[in-house]
């Protein structure tokens, strides 16, 4: 299998039997990571589609033993996490900080309740996203821009995979 694939999801699935020729999606992404996008590695990601094209990176909906491994990451070297969140640099690039697809009602078991880290580990993911206009993917400029985005997106990216990859 070419490298290639294991990044790009395919735009259509096979409609040449299907009486209804509309496509189940319009867009498609690409993720970047070590082993490809069925990896449980952090990713750096671009969706591209009408009127909804992003940029970022992170972790979007961990495996349980890899979200546990990213959370125990966080707990332990929040100093470290903190300081990544907290630079100008990512608060300029990723306004809306960080991201996740929900949040848990109170810490899990393994973690005290009233640990300073508490609204991280509540976090079902943790990634980057922030939104490209038509405008800004038609520019001559976009690529440049996307891998901005990508190099400020790498030390999260770094700081999750070095969770999931010590055993």
């Amino acid at each position: 299998m070419s490298r290639s694939k294991k990044c790009i999801t395919r735009l259509n699935i096979d409609l040449r039997f299907s009486k209804d020729k509309t496509p189940y999606k319009t867009n498609y992404y690409i993720l970047l990571n070590k082993n490809g996008k069925n990896s449980p590695s952090a990713f750096y990601f671009l969706p591209i589609g009408p009127d909804n094209c992003f940029v970022g990176g992170g972790v979007y909906n961990p495996q349980p033993e890899q979200l546990k491994k990213n959370r125990q990451e966080i707990d332990y070297c929040f100093e470290e996490w903190k300081a990544l969140i907290n630079t100008e640099i990512f608060k300029k690039t990723f306004p809306c900080g960080i991201q996740n697809l929900g949040v848990l009602g109170r810490v899990t078991k393994e973690f005290e309740r009233a640990n300073p880290v508490a609204e991280f580990l509540k976090m079902k993911g943790f990634y980057t996203s922030e939104k490209l206009s038509n405008k800004e993917m038609q520019s001559k400029d976009t690529f440049a821009k996307i891998i901005t985005h990508f190099k400020h997106t790498k030390p999260l990216i770094d700081f999750l995979n070095r969770a999931i990859e010590h055993d």
